[in-house]
């Protein structure tokens, strides 16, 4: 009798540790690792560099006219992405993301990208409609005599 338990509780045991060998396909799906993960473009525009790593063909959008990236696709490796914005005229701050994606679906990833508008431009002094001169005439004292009344 304690053969046969001892002869049963080792083909559980191998039975067990046959099962958890097998592959469960949940294998991780790959990192890109795209850096920077925040990316601040000046008012005026500018060019900046991204850089990750792919394990498969990739490609890479942003949804935002003002933001063009180069290349917009590739094969495995190491790759640095240049994304160029225009100055922001809108007079409002702006963002939007770059996504990258592996083309077979196995993985993604996203840097935000933000723009402050351009600061406006000073508005123009506009001279008195009557002619006079406005303001402080710097330095004039008449000891408190005007001719004006």
């Amino acid at each position: 009798m304690k053969k046969a338990f001892f002869l049963c509780t080792a083909v559980v045991l191998a039975m067990l540790s046959a099962a958890s060998c097998e592959e469960t396909g949940d294998n991780p799906a790959p990192v890109l690792g795209l850096t920077p993960k925040e990316i601040s473009v000046p008012p005026e525009g500018g060019t900046v560099s991204l850089s990750f790593t792919a394990v498969s063909a990739w490609s890479v959008s942003s949804g935002a006219s003002w933001i063009k990236i180069q290349p917009e696709s590739g094969e495995a490796g190491d790759v640095v992405l240049r994304a160029s914005a225009d100055a922001n005229d809108t007079g409002a701050p702006r963002s939007t993301s770059i996504t990258v994606r592996l083309t077979d679906g196995s993985a993604s990833d996203q840097a935000a990208v933000s723009q402050s508008p351009l600061p406006e431009p000073p508005t123009p002094s506009t001279p008195d409609p009557v002619g006079g001169i406005t303001g402080d005439i710097g330095g004039w004292d008449d000891g408190g005599q005007s001719d004006f009344e």
